[in-house]
């Protein structure tokens, strides 16, 4: 009888676990803000609404089954919103700075073969931003909620004003930082926590006035005195 037991036992954890493969688990599965910033130690980020240089801000999310194997084939749902504070040293220019996302907010994309997903996000605006975001699996009935998350990220932009275009609008808030040789938002080149701010950061900054770069999107919501500033200097 108790052998009969253990086997009823065993046979039941089988069809458990059968029953839980392939499926998404939100203990299992991870997701992650990504930051990708070249030759800078003073900001999280150096962003484009073009998506360069590098695309800035990644959200990796790895979706996994409550066996914690990977769920291949899975779409997966990003929905993103937000809000910014203003860097100060470009308050009051020639257009209030805005913190600027691109796209509607909502990605859908489909998990490789290690149950990956990544996310690109794009945007615009020397502020602290502030990134929440929620990933959902849509290959299971009902849809899971993997992960909501808050990111506050320090971010530096060539589209200044966060407007999601590159325009000389920018160049009128970036001129008064190059006049007085110092400023956090326009320091793009040397980026070493000194915010000297040059010409060598003009010829940083011009090629993205050139190609107005730009993108479709939405402002974030304005948390101005709310987050905080980036740098101490101008807290």
């Amino acid at each position: 009888m108790r052998k009969g037991l253990i086997f009823v036992a065993i046979a039941s954890l089988g069809v458990v676990g059968t029953a839980f493969a392939g499926l998404p688990c939100a203990a299992y599965s991870v997701g992650v803000l990504d930051l990708a910033v070249p030759n800078c130690n003073q900001t999280d980020v150096i962003w484009c609404p073009a998506g360069d240089p590098d695309g800035g801000i990644t959200i990796r999310v790895t979706v996994r089954d409550c066996l914690e194997n990977p769920v291949v084939g899975c779409d997966v749902r990003l929905d993103i919103s937000g809000g910014y504070d203003p860097n100060p040293d470009v308050l009051g220019g020639a257009k209030p700075i805005l913190g600027h996302l691109c796209g509607t907010g909502t990605q859908v994309l489909t998990t490789g073969a290690n149950g990956d997903v990544a996310f690109p996000i794009h945007g615009g605006g020397a502020v602290m931003a502030v990134l929440d975001w929620t990933a959902t699996a849509l290959c299971a009935d009902p849809d899971v909620e993997l992960m909501t998350v808050s990111d506050t990220v320090c971010c530096k932009s060539w589209d200044i004003t966060g407007d999601g275009t590159t325009t000389f609008w920018d160049t009128f808030a970036y001129l008064p930082l190059l006049q007085a040789t110092v400023g956090y938002s326009g320091d793009w080149d040397r980026c070493d926590g000194t915010n000297t701010v040059t010409f060598w950061d003009t010829f940083s900054y011009l090629p993205h006035l050139q190609g107005a770069h730009s993108c479709a999107g939405f402002t974030l919501t304005d948390l101005t005195g709310l987050v905080g500033q980036c740098d101490p200097l101008f807290n």
